[in-house]
């Protein structure tokens, strides 16, 4: 998916934004099944950011608040062979709603509280439309964008203990709530991941490592399936 923004900052901490999203998925030769499509996708819609932090790259106190709406047309333009689905038009609508709260417990150690939710509401939904979670920068214990969803909530519980400037140790919890509906499918998770952390600033950005052990339907937690997760932030 390709994706441009426009944004204005406003007085008191208001950003407001413009976006335009576009994706076009295609149909391998041997694809098939009825949750499976090409497609041509273009939405417009607005965004916007409320943010009371205390520092915009490494908080320690205060909250963040942001939320998006779109909408647009999808052009269907093939299916596979057998499917019950037919080529033509539809409308998509996807709303995004996230927040994240500090509190500074002790000088060096901080509490971090995260919620994030979305919705995707199209009359004709496949595989590709889907939200797409896990990895690092959502529910972590699971392989990057492993965990498919059309409407999902997601809440992240953070204790971080600082050290030296902008470098951190932290342990959390993420537990979020997965749902879609498709063609021929149906299905509903509460996938959950626990385990602690490392962020260490550098002269070139931030360096972060996880561990982190998932747990969902059919995979209780365990060590043959915990997941190690690196990140790195270039600094300008």
């Amino acid at each position: 998916m390709a994706s441009v923004q426009l944004q204005s900052r406003q007085a008191g901490g208001l950003l407001l934004g413009l976006e335009y999203q576009f994706k076009d998925a295609r149909l391998l030769d041997a694809a098939r099944g009825p949750n499976l499509a090409s497609f041509r996708l273009h939405k417009w819609g607005l965004r916007a950011e409320w943010s009371r932090l205390d520092s915009r790259l490494f908080p320690r106190q205060g909250y963040r608040l942001e939320g998006g709406v779109l909408a647009g047309p999808k052009q269907i333009t093939a299916v596979p062979d057998g499917s019950p689905v037919s080529t033509g038009k539809s409308l998509q609508l996807s709303a995004e709603w996230a927040a994240e709260r500090y509190w500074r417990l002790a000088p060096r150690t901080t509490l971090v509280l995260q919620t994030q939710a979305a919705f995707l509401q199209d009359e004709r939904l496949f595989l590709p439309d889907l939200y797409r979670l896990g990895g690092l920068q959502s529910i972590r214990g699971f392989r990057e964008q492993s965990l498919f969803a059309s409407r999902y909530g997601l809440l992240q519980a953070e204790v971080r203990q600082q050290f030296g400037n902008s470098s951190f140790l932290f342990l959390f919890y993420d537990q979020g709530w997965l749902h879609y509906r498709l063609p021929d499918t149906r299905y509903e998770d509460w996938p959950a991941g626990l385990g602690s952390g490392l962020s260490l600033q550098t002269s070139a950005g931030l360096f972060s490592l996880v561990y982190a052990l998932g747990r969902q339907q059919h995979q209780p937690l365990s060590l043959r399936s915990s997941q190690v997760h690196f990140g790195y932030t270039s600094r300008f």
